[in-house]
């Protein structure tokens, strides 16, 4: 991964890390280091995105006004919070910088 987009994923999540709970910042740190990383790739169709982390793989979509993730720990711990799951907060910068792509499977290269 390019080190301009490591440094934009920084400063977005610096900027959002601002505003979140202590819990939620962890799951955003989380979702940062594995983007850069590398073990996250993202298929989007429209509104859902599988997210794929290893041998792991959940699917997230958009549900009315907010976004849901069928990760465990969005739904036994975030979703009752408003919080976001690492997934989320993963896909949400990824796509912010420009790594996820209509209709493809897009790995994010370390």
């Amino acid at each position: 991964m390019k080190q301009k987009i490591i440094d934009t994923i920084d400063t977005i999540a610096a900027r959002w890390a601002q505003r979140l709970s202590e819990e939620e910042k962890a799951r955003l740190k989380r979702a940062v280091d594995a983007l850069k990383s590398g073990s996250l790739s993202f298929l989007r169709n429209g509104d859902e995105v599988r997210v794929i982390n290893g041998e792991s793989s959940y699917m997230i979509r958009r549900a009315e006004d907010h976004w849901v993730c069928s990760c465990p720990d969005f739904e036994k711990r975030a979703s009752a919070k408003g919080w976001r799951c690492k997934h989320l907060f993963a896909y949400f910068l990824a796509e912010r910088v420009g790594l996820v792509q209509d209709g493809c499977e897009q790995e994010i290269q370390p």
